[in-house]
């Protein structure tokens, strides 16, 4: 899509001259500011805001209606912008609170993270590479930066979040997120070199998720390395299962003590009470048909209690949506991620995207609560990859030939 004149033959105006700017030369630039705003700061406020000037504004400033039209003709856009609009509606339910408007903000950061996919998937595909190293480098130096604020004692793993990450299990989703790309990497790159580098940094992130304990992200990072290593067969990948089997060998002898410390804690924790917690979404959710079809509304505060343990949600993304959004909820939620992984299946250059949103489903199994948030792992894990996959952007793949030499 080329930019067209907005000023119908007149000169155009700063503001018109700004926006096309952003759209057409700076909106790429966005999505390296919202991974370190992801990463990089220690406060979560302080990333919220700046998440919102950086990212929120611009997109807003470009914004161009007739951008609706286009956007409306691809499927997965037109499931999830439905997902949005029956989850805003069921702000109603309960009526009107300080708690929708904030909410409704929440919406719109997700909105404008969408929209800048859509920007970058139209007029910024080129810069798909520049932004996965961008990535790499950014959640390698949070990774430093929570390495730095680790807790001492290795059952303080709940201590282990930092910035928008406010929790080891989010900690380790996004983590697991940048671990995967960077396998990707190691599989596609073309010089031997860059994709010795990116093979180092997969088995540094993936050891990191392994000490942060969190088990929905040793689910996430195992499903989408197993997946990767399935789609792209070959000489790297044995290379690097071969480093991995023997680093994780080494390892094990030299640090014992310490992986039976962190081993017996994650059998300690045991089921974390997941059981109970599950039995009373389900109660919640089948108290009534109308909370059954329609759901309690987006709003409605979900902690529940078992056992003298509060627990904030019911820690199952489908089981939230259900709570939520009733069943039409779950239905457009899965009728979008049907429609994502379609694309995903079909097309080669969107395999990335597609490991991504089909491993985080196995870590929403036990985890997962809203999908309007802030800058969060929810955001930078799940949502930035299958927006990338609904708008199909590219990601470059080596061209499979049995004759290279890897």
């Amino acid at each position: 899509m080329h930019p067209s004149t907005e000023s119908h033959g007149r000169a155009p105006t700063r503001f018109a001259r700004l926006r096309t700017a952003i759209r057409t030369r700076y909106a790429w630039i966005a999505l390296l500011l919202f991974f370190a705003i992801c990463f990089l700061p220690d406060n979560r406020t302080a990333a919220t805001n700046l998440y919102r000037l950086l990212v929120v504004v611009p997109m807003l400033l470009c914004f161009r209606p007739a951008d609706l039209r286009l956007i409306w003709q691809q499927a997965p856009a037109r499931w999830f912008l439905l997902l949005c609009g029956w989850l805003s509606l069921t702000l109603l339910w309960d009526g009107w609170s300080h708690t929708d408007f904030k909410l409704l903000l929440r919406e719109l950061n997700v909105l404008a993270l969408f929209y800048l996919v859509y920007l970058v998937g139209t007029l910024h595909r080129a810069r798909v590479p520049t932004l996965l190293t961008g990535l790499m480098v950014l959640g390698l130096g949070g990774a430093a930066l929570i390495v730095a604020d680790w807790p001492q004692g290795w059952k303080q793993h709940a201590l282990s979040a930092r910035g928008v990450f406010n929790h080891h299990v989010t900690v380790g989703w996004a983590l697991a997120m940048v671990a995967i790309v960077a396998l990707y990497q190691t599989l596609n790159m073309t010089r031997r070199s860059l994709a010795c580098a990116c093979g180092f940094a997969a088995l540094a992130l993936g050891m990191l998720v392994f000490w942060v304990q969190a088990r929905g992200a040793y689910v996430v990072l195992g499903a989408g390395t197993l997946l990767l290593l399935a789609l792209f067969p070959g000489r790297r990948a044995a290379i690097l299962a071969i480093a991995t089997a023997g680093l994780t060998l080494l390892l094990a002898l030299i640090f014992r003590q310490e992986l039976t410390l962190v081993a017996g804690h994650v059998v300690e924790r045991g089921t974390s009470m997941r059981l109970p917690i599950w039995r009373n979404g389900w109660e919640a959710v089948t108290d009534s048909w109308r909370w059954l079809w329609f759901g309690h509304g987006l709003s409605v505060d979900s902690e529940n209690w078992n056992g003298g343990i509060v627990a904030r949600h019911y820690h199952n993304l489908l089981l939230n949506q259900a709570f939520y959004a009733g069943l039409i909820g779950v239905g457009l939620y899965l009728g979008w991620l049907a429609s994502l992984l379609r694309a995903a299946v079909r097309e080669r250059h969107l395999w990335l995207w597609g490991a991504l949103v089909f491993a985080m489903q196995f870590g929403f199994i036990t985890d997962g609560d809203q999908l309007f948030v802030n800058p969060s792992a929810i955001l930078l894990a799940f949502l930035l990859p299958a927006f990338l996959l609904g708008f199909r952007v590219p990601v470059p793949v080596r061209p499979p030939s049995p004759a290279r030499v890897a």
